[in-house]
C-alpha cells in the first residue's frame, strides 16, 4: 500500500510540474512574440475585441490582453494610456467574426452546451481585470462553463494548436492565458474552447480551473497595470 502511495504522489508531483512549466514557457517574457506586421500588431497579438467600449477598455486589462500584458508589452501600455488608438479590426478579425458562431454552435452541441451571450465581467476582487467570453455554456443540469472560440488564418498559426486530448497543452499560450482570466473573472471552474482549423475540421478542448496559474496571472498583471497608473513605460 505504501509503495503504491509513493507511486501515485510521484505521478501527481511529475504531473504538477510539467503544468507549471507549460505556464512558465506561456509567460516567459524570454520567448520572442511572433512577428508580425506592425500594422497588425495590437489586433493579432492583443486580440482586442472591437465591440468593446474604449472607455471600458482602459480602465483595466480584458482577457484577450492578458498574454502581452503578463510580458509587459508596450504597445498594450500605449494603448491603456491613451497613447495609441484602438484596434478596429482587419481581414483576419472579419473573417473570425464571420466563422464565430458556426464554431459556437459546433462547440455547443459537440458538448452538450446550451449557449448564453454575456456581458463584460469585472474580476470580484481585482478590478483592473475583465473578461467578455464569446458565450456562457450551460449544460442539462445546469452547470455553467466559459467558452471560447478562434478562428487562426494562416497555416502558422494553426499549426499551434494540439490536438484535443492534451487539454492545455493544446491551447497556444496567448489564448491559454485569455482563458485562464476568464475563468477567474466569471468565477467558473471549467472551459470549452473551439478552433477553426482549415478544411472544415473544428477542434475543441475542454480545460479545468488552475489557481496556482490563477493566482501568477493576476500577480503578474497588477505588475503592469501598476505601471499604467502610475504613466510609467514597462
Amino acid at each position: 500500500f505504501n509503495q503504491s502511495r509513493s507511486f501515485v504522489f510521484e505521478v501527481l508531483f511529475f504531473l504538477r510540474t510539467m503544468m507549471r512549466r507549460a505556464w512558465s514557457h506561456c509567460t516567459s517574457a524570454s520567448i520572442p512574440m511572433p512577428r508580425v506586421d506592425a500594422a497588425l500588431a495590437v489586433g493579432y497579438l492583443l486580440n482586442v475585441p472591437a465591440n468593446l467600449d474604449p472607455e471600458f477598455r482602459s480602465r483595466g486589462v480584458g482577457a484577450s490582453e492578458i498574454y502581452a500584458a503578463m510580458r509587459r508589452h508596450k504597445s498594450l501600455w500605449d494603448l491603456k494610456t491613451g497613447r495609441r488608438e484602438p484596434f478596429t479590426g482587419n481581414i483576419y478579425t472579419d473573417t473570425g467574426r464571420a466563422l464565430e458562431r458556426v464554431i459556437l454552435d459546433h462547440t455547443g452541441a459537440k458538448h452538450g452546451l446550451t449557449l448564453e451571450d454575456t456581458d463584460s465581467q469585472v474580476h470580484p476582487e481585482h478590478d483592473f481585470l475583465f473578461a467578455s467570453p464569446d458565450a456562457i455554456g450551460v449544460t442539462a443540469l445546469g452547470g455553467r462553463c466559459v467558452v471560447e472560440v478562434k478562428a487562426p488564418q494562416t497555416e502558422r498559426s494553426r499549426a499551434k494548436w494540439g490536438e484535443s486530448s492534451e487539454g492545455w497543452w493544446g491551447i497556444p499560450c496567448q489564448y491559454r492565458t485569455q482563458v485562464v482570466s476568464q475563468m477567474a473573472c466569471l468565477g467558473l471552474d471549467r472551459a470549452v474552447v473551439g478552433a477553426h482549423l482549415g478544411e472544415s475540421q473544428i477542434r475543441t478542448f475542454e480545460v479545468w480551473r488552475d489557481l496556482a496559474w490563477e493566482d501568477e496571472m493576476i500577480e503578474r498583471v497588477g505588475e503592469f497595470w501598476q505601471f499604467v497608473v502610475n504613466d510609467e513605460p514597462p
